[in-house]
């Protein structure tokens, strides 16, 4: 008996559907994302449906192991080219600039209950493409041994690292050299010239309607920085205005959003967005006002909330969700996350052309970055 044959065993009621077929899903799947094994707050319901149509395409589905009314797995995907154009069809997990994990939702991260979600992928396409994924979490010790039980080559690339904030360690474990000792002192001395100013305030907001009004304010401060004169900003383009509203929205209404404001004279002059699932939490976006970064606003208010964060026995890490190397996260948390890209085939007999896919994915990441790397010595 093949690999193939032998190890198949997606469920008669495993199913895949558009993004939200019928409100019984939406349920379903939100009450997955609260218990998922590996968190991801950007596989659920709010993210797909904020982000689908505005600052991603409009094309999704989700992938289903379980029944209509309970969900086992959920991965969101759509089919496209391996890059842009050109390439053979791969099927694409979700993932976005505004939520770089691609971590599938699993009630268990079972190498059984991953097989039936390789399989129910399986009917849509042959190679699989996962982005941003934890390369030491239980999704990908599942995926492993479900691949290695069916013959199928996992290709892991892109490999890096990013900060995380370890709250669950000893404090001074969790903290990078910005947030200790001498450098501490200084952060203090200079919040502290901040009242020259006029008086030194920090809010923050969990209930919708003061969440609703804080976003605002982070919107405003973000465009008014460099963000907006790059044309990045959530307020550059009315498609992602529409989307953080929607999203953001969505989570605060589930209790599910804090946003920090630190502010001087009643103006907000820092603002930071953090989403929260289970017992994780993303530093979604930070935000200041420019003219007084002499006093490192953006460094204060990760200061202030990363107090919060160590003090709550309820969360165990913040992911700063943030670029490798990252000049400013790298030194303020002490914890970094292994994260990669995943490319396998559903089956054994589709592995060469994974391996095709992986060499085109590769090709075209080394051109993007010389391109980049082009660009930047253009400008200066």
């Amino acid at each position: 008996m093949t690999p193939d044959r032998a190890t198949r065993s997606a469920s008669p009621d495993d199913f895949v559907a558009p993004k939200a077929a019928h409100p019984e899903h939406e349920q379903a799947w939100r009450e997955l994302m609260d218990v998922s094994s590996e968190p991801n707050v950007f596989a659920g319901p709010e993210m797909i449906g904020a982000a689908a149509g505005s600052v991603a395409p409009d094309d999704w589905q989700i992938a289903v192991a379980g029944s209509g009314d309970r969900f086992e797995a959920v991965a969101p995907f759509r089919t496209m080219r391996a890059v842009p154009l050109i390439g053979p069809p791969v099927i694409e997990t979700f993932w976005s600039d505004f939520g770089p994990v691609g971590t599938p939702l699993l009630r268990n991260a079972s190498p059984a209950l991953v097989g039936r979600l390789i399989d129910v992928l399986g009917r849509c396409g042959s190679v699989v493409r996962m982005r941003y994924q934890r390369l030491d979490g239980p999704f990908v010790a599942a995926l492993t041994a479900a691949t290695e039980q069916r013959g199928i080559a996992l290709e892991v690339t892109d490999v890096h690292e990013r900060a995380q904030l370890v709250s669950s360690t000893d404090p001074e474990e969790a903290l990078g050299p910005a947030l200790k000792s001498k450098r501490r002192k200084e952060l203090a001395r200079l919040h502290r010239r901040l009242g020259d100013h006029g008086p030194v305030s920090h809010a923050v907001a969990t209930a919708p309607s003061d969440v609703t009004a804080a976003l605002e304010d982070y919107i405003r401060i973000e465009h008014a920085g460099w963000k907006g004169e790059g044309g990045s900003s959530f307020a550059a383009e009315e498609t992602r205005r529409r989307f953080a509203r929607a999203f953001v929205s969505a989570r605060a209404a589930a209790g599910a959003v804090r946003i920090d404001t630190l502010s001087v004279a009643e103006k907000p002059i820092a603002s930071l967005i953090t989403h929260r699932t289970g017992d994780t939490a993303y530093l979604w976006k930070i935000a200041y006002d420019e003219a007084f970064a002499a006093y490192s606003p953006g460094v204060q208010i990760v200061r202030l909330a990363t107090e919060d964060f160590l003090a709550d026995p309820t969360l165990q890490n913040v992911d700063s969700l943030a670029t490798a190397d990252h000049p400013m996260i790298n030194r303020l948390w002490a914890g970094r996350l292994r994260m990669g890209t995943l490319i396998f085939a559903t089956t054994a007999s589709a592995n060469r052309q994974a391996a095709r896919v992986t060499a085109i994915h590769d090709a075209h990441v080394r051109l993007r970055a010389a391109a980049r790397s082009l660009r930047d010595r253009i400008r200066r």
